[in-house]
């Protein structure tokens, strides 16, 4: 991904359903350029996100893009979901800004 990188064929890197564990390995092993997002499964439903990976992607600045934001319209009938909203909402982003969006913040090098 770096040669593609360096070729100009991509701006930058990103990963899709990447454990913890490759995730690190794909941190720890780019020499050139920084990992830039990773793509997980999170929603109200589905939080395994938060248990390491949420803070790893925060220290290393690294983007986390939600795919599933909703649960397939699952979120949308259940009435008992926005106290749970409002726990993850907390945990994603402390800037205005990103309230509502499923990214973590994430600052270009």
């Amino acid at each position: 991904m770096e040669e593609l990188t360096e070729a100009g064929l991509i701006r930058n890197i990103g990963v899709s359903n990447f454990s913890f564990k490759l995730i690190k390995y794909t941190v720890e092993n780019l020499k050139k350029y920084n990992l830039c997002a990773v793509q997980l499964n999170y929603n109200i439903l589905h939080r395994n996100v938060e248990n390491n990976i949420l803070d790893y992607l925060k220290k290393n600045n690294i983007a986390l893009m939600a795919y599933f934001p909703i649960a397939h319209g699952k979120t949308a009938r259940n009435k008992n979901l926005e106290e749970k909203f409002n726990y993850i909402r907390s945990k994603i982003g402390g800037c205005a800004r990103y309230k509502h969006s499923p990214f973590v913040p994430y600052k270009h090098k």
